[in-house]
């Protein structure tokens, strides 16, 4: 995917932009570059907090308000939170709404940053591109004002929701530098589920069947996926590794990805 097709994928159809808004962006981005590839590491940090704190400011209202209301909420009966909660699921929508406006006036200067730190961006086009082949590009949002308490992420960290569930439930993100700290060298990515929250809001769920997808690692990350994907609308809790487990008698089956997204029974 170029990064034609990776702003298409995220500014695209959903929001009614075409190329002919995008081309203006990606030649103001063209121009910018050379300025930012000039700057020192210091220099560079301040323009990046410029940007956080622009997105950041731009949202600021709405935020506070919604920590208002979490705050609130916690007073009240589980009987009387739905109100509050819906009222903080619009200002969340709201949040990501004016962020996706703003974003336009400083995808510029983002996309300049992050052509200075190739790696980085390639990432970021990577994961884009994965996104997008799975048919997750139209309920992804990419916002570059998020942050996490934990230091040790350095690099992309994500947040999961769900219909009816107004916060996120899975919460996580890159910590490849702490592994260094115990000696190791290597990819490292770790997340949350948080069970109280869906327990809560979805008490009767019944349990699903649960299967396991087996994948090598030659085989492509959008396969795997997209492969787990049709398991679970199928019905069946997927968990995805390398290798079939020696004791499957609970298993609703065993499974291997195939080329296309597709899978087959072993």
């Amino acid at each position: 995917m170029g990064f034609t097709d990776f702003i298409k994928s995220l500014f695209g159809d959903k929001s009614g932009r075409d190329l002919k808004k995008i081309m203006p962006i990606v030649d103001k981005i063209k121009a910018i570059y050379p300025e930012i590839e000039k700057l020192t590491n210091d220099e560079l940090r301040a323009r990046i907090d410029a940007v956080r704190n622009a997105l950041k400011e731009s949202v600021a209202p709405q935020r506070e308000k919604i920590a208002e209301l979490k705050q609130h909420v916690e007073t009240l009966e589980y009987e009387e939170r739905e109100p509050v909660w819906e009222k903080i699921d619009k200002l969340e929508k709201e949040v990501l709404d004016v962020l996706e406006d703003k974003l336009d006036e400083v995808l510029p200067e983002v996309r300049g940053i992050v052509g200075a730190a190739n790696e980085a961006y390639r990432e970021l086009e990577q994961l884009g591109d994965v996104l997008e082949r799975c048919g997750f590009g139209g309920v992804t949002r990419i916002d570059f004002s998020a942050s996490n308490d934990m230091e040790y992420y350095g690099g992309i960290i994500f947040r999961g929701y769900v219909p009816g569930v107004p916060k996120a439930v899975l919460s996580g993100g890159r910590y490849d530098a702490l592994m260094t700290k115990f000696g190791k060298s290597g990819g490292a990515v770790g997340f949350a589920i948080y069970m109280d929250l869906l327990e809560h809001y979805f008490p009767d769920r019944e349990e699903a069947d649960a299967a396991v997808l087996c994948y090598t690692e030659t085989d492509d990350a959008a396969d795997v996926l997209s492969a787990a994907q049709k398991l679970r609308e199928n019905g069946l809790c997927v968990k995805i590794q390398k290798s079939a487990p020696a004791d499957t008698s609970d298993l609703a089956g065993v499974y291997k990805v195939k080329g296309g997204g597709e899978y087959e029974k072993l």
